[in-house]
C-alpha cells in the first residue's frame, strides 16, 4: 500500500525540481542549438516500447529466450537514458566553463 504513494511523491518531487530549476528552458536551448541527444533518447524510447512485447513471448529473435530479450532491451533502454543524461550534463558543464 505504500509503493504507489511513494512513486507519486517521487514524480511530484521530480516535476517540482524540473520547473524550479528551469529544466524546460535548458531543454529548449539544447533543441534550438541542435545539441539534444536525439539518437540516444530514440533508442531508449524504442527499447522501452519493445520490452513488454518481448516479455509476452511475441518477439522471438534468433531463438533468444524471451526473458533474456526483455532484460537486454531494458538494459539498452537504461543505457540510453543514462547516456542522454550524461550528454546533457556535459553540455551544461561546458557552457558554465565558457
Amino acid at each position: 500500500p505504500v509503493v504507489y504513494p511513494l512513486i507519486g511523491l517521487c514524480l511530484v518531487w521530480g516535476f517540482y525540481l524540473f520547473f524550479r530549476y528551469r529544466g524546460f528552458h535548458m531543454l529548449s536551448q539544447l533543441l534550438h542549438q541542435k545539441r539534444f541527444p536525439i539518437f540516444e533518447m530514440t533508442v531508449a524510447v524504442l527499447t522501452i516500447a519493445f520490452s513488454p512485447i518481448a516479455e509476452k513471448d511475441y518477439l522471438h529473435i534468433f531463438g533468444v529466450r524471451c526473458e533474456l530479450m526483455e532484460e537486454i532491451l531494458e538494459l539498452i533502454s537504461y543505457l540510453g537514458l543514462f547516456i542522454t543524461q550524461l550528454d546533457i550534463f556535459m553540455e551544461t558543464r561546458r557552457k558554465e566553463n565558457n
